[in-house]
């Protein structure tokens, strides 16, 4: 993983097995990761940006774990201010994934709420840079295995999108 500081041109570098999604604060000063190294071992975890590089686990803090075996995190999300931490879950089965959430973490409390509940996978979720809005690709059974949305966070209100073009096993979204 690495952070470029665009004014000063510096790129400070750390190494993880598996990151997956990236977030950072509007300040810069606070990086999210997820990490899927093994179903049982999913995880969020924060590193300040002012961390020396070099391995990321020593330099950060898990601020979620999922508990079950085949619990995963899908995606995860900075609000701007860096109080709240959004993200996905869904439960890996024999078949594939399984229902999934968009769960908004409360970092001062620690606790968690449900924000949004899909009658399928949310699977590739992206936040407009506000972290307003969230795009959602939605994995679901039937003949249109693929569905797009956007999920108002201010209003919960989901609005279906053009999906016809998306194609198992779909496409990186992005505001």
């Amino acid at each position: 993983m690495a952070v470029t500081d665009i004014g000063t041109g510096q790129t400070k570098k750390w190494t993880t097995p598996a990151a997956g999604s990236l977030s950072l604060t509007a300040d810069g000063g606070m990086l999210y990761y997820t990490m899927n190294v093994q179903p049982g071992a999913s995880v969020v975890r924060a590193m300040p940006t002012s961390a020396p590089p070099g391995p990321a686990a020593g330099r950060s803090r898990t601020v979620v774990q999922l508990s079950g075996p085949a619990d995963q995190v899908g995606f995860a999300a900075i609000s701007p201010g860096g109080g709240t931490l959004y993200f996905t879950t869904f439960t890996e089965g024999s078949f594939g994934p399984g229902p999934g959430q968009l769960r908004a973490l409360n970092l001062a409390t620690g606790r968690s709420r449900l924000v949004y509940a899909p009658a399928g996978q949310a699977g590739l979720v992206t936040a407009d840079p506000a972290v307003r809005n969230f795009l959602l690709q939605i994995q679901q059974r039937g003949p249109t295995p693929l569905r797009l949305a956007r999920l108002d966070l201010a209003t919960g209100r989901v609005t279906d999108l053009p999906s016809g073009w998306l194609v198992p096993p779909g496409a990186v979204l992005t505001w």
